[in-house]
């Protein structure tokens, strides 16, 4: 079955990374691709329900990244359970206590533990 995805980030290594990895573990997949936070909620408004994976790649402060988190679980809560998060280091991770049970990798990361990520909020 196709799968849809939608990536955000400003690193387009990562970008084009998260495209090919994509590509190779469903085969059949549309990725819609925003560099930037700037009219993410209109976009989640508007398309929520037609995203199996949601892949955000931080690129802020730890604080601004958990006041990102906090907003997407009180804007957008349907969507929770189809994100990963990628840091750019240990130092800009929110606590644990304001990730829950959302997947999330650190750069640099293991292509088989994204993958196994992918596979498990695709799942879900």
């Amino acid at each position: 079955m196709p799968k849809k995805a939608l990536t955000i980030g400003n690193d387009l290594i990562t970008q084009k990374l998260l495209g090919d990895i994509l590509e190779l573990t469903f085969k059949k997949v549309t990725i819609d691709k925003i560099i930037s936070f700037d009219g993410l909620d209109d976009k989640l408004d508007k398309q929520k329900q037609d995203y199996d994976i949601i892949i955000i790649d931080f690129y802020n402060t730890k604080i601004a990244n958990e006041n990102l988190i906090i907003k997407f679980r009180n804007n957008h809560p349907s969507i929770i359970n189809n994100l990963i998060f990628i840091f750019n280091s240990s130092e800009g991770k929110p606590d644990d206590n304001i990730l829950f049970d959302i997947p999330y990798v650190i750069k640099p990361f293991s292509l088989d533990v994204f993958g196994g990520l992918l596979e498990k909020v695709c799942i879900n």
